[in-house]
């Protein structure tokens, strides 16, 4: 009996007795509170303070649920997808204090010329130079006029050429 609390040591003998009818809520429904039936099990971390442990899963709950709700806000797409993103980071966030698992960031697609510079192993000089001869391609941005940005697979191209 001993490492027993008289709360298990109650629903085995009330089991036991097979008194419980069929229609009364499960001993697990019984003692969760209805909020936390829907929630996945988050083990509280070594070192965390529970107050916090309780306020990161509050958190954790409420930006899930705002997640859910961005499809059907009556709004922009653009707003919706900042929405969503800004939501994504907060997870990113909470998930990375309770100790769970975080993504890693997609991989990069576009690189800015200091950038990619540093990823062919060139100066942003040299880099520039090539693009006004040709030798790689460049997007301009819309908004700014001085910013260039290199695509992924042409950098990975150029680097190839410059080690034959």
């Amino acid at each position: 009996m001993c490492g027993q609390s008289a709360r298990d040591l109650f629903w085995r003998s009330y089991d036991d007795r097979s008194v419980r009818q069929s229609t009364s809520p499960r001993r697990e429904d019984r003692w969760m509170a209805p909020r936390d039936l829907g929630r996945e099990f988050i083990p509280r971390p070594r070192g965390l303070h529970r107050a916090t442990y309780r306020r990161l899963l509050r958190v954790h709950t409420r930006i899930v649920a705002q997640l859910k709700a961005i499809p059907y806000r009556r709004t922009w797409s653009i707003v919706r997808k900042r929405l969503r993103t800004e939501f994504n980071n907060r997870l990113l966030r909470v998930r990375r204090r309770l100790g769970l698992r975080v993504s890693c960031p997609p991989a990069r697609k576009w690189y800015r010329t200091g950038e990619a510079a540093v990823f062919v192993g060139v100066s942003p000089k040299t880099l520039l130079r090539w693009t006004a001869k040709g030798r790689i391609t460049c997007e301009r941005s819309p908004w700014r006029h001085r910013q260039r940005h290199y695509r992924h697979r042409d950098l990975v191209r150029l680097v190839r050429e410059l080690r034959v």
